[in-house]
């Protein structure tokens, strides 16, 4: 019984580990964008990111890569809409559905992010070595898809 409980708060403090860095990661991320006058937030970022990478997706399947519900993402959607960072294309078929796009706005604002982003990123993984990180990315990639089957 013992060993359980013990493993139990050995779980409880991995847990507690990675909510804590990934909080703190958040906010630093969030004051680095305010501190740069990038003059978009740490979501708006996210899923300019996405679409970058991927070039003209749907806002289901934008919710479903940011991992975010779709109200959320319809409502960080509609003020990048505002700062003219991204276009919302109807569909033809089906009037409720929209394709969304980086505008020439929001391809320069990523471009000019991405090598200070990278500078942000190196400075969180400063003393981990190509080995460390690549066992952290296999532990957090494996804990990933636990939730995702318990799911």
């Amino acid at each position: 019984m013992l060993e359980t409980a013990i493993e139990i708060k050995k779980y409880e403090m991995y847990g507690h580990r990675l909510e804590r860095t990934a909080k703190m990661m958040k906010l630093y991320f969030s004051r680095f964008l305010n501190n740069s006058d990038a003059g978009v937030t740490v979501d708006q970022y996210v899923i300019s990111s996405i679409l970058h990478k991927n070039g003209i997706m749907s806002q289901q399947d934008l919710a479903e890569m940011s991992h975010k519900d779709a109200p959320t993402v319809t409502r960080i959607l509609d003020i990048m809409v505002e700062k003219n960072l991204i276009d919302r294309i109807q569909d033809a078929n089906d009037r409720r559905k929209f394709a969304i796009s980086l505008t020439d706005t929001g391809i320069e604002k990523y471009r000019n992010l991405e090598q200070e982003v990278d500078i942000f990123r190196s400075e969180c993984y400063h003393g981990l070595d190509d080995a460390d990180l690549e066992v952290f990315s296999r532990c957090l990639d494996k804990i990933f898809d636990n939730l995702t089957k318990a799911n």
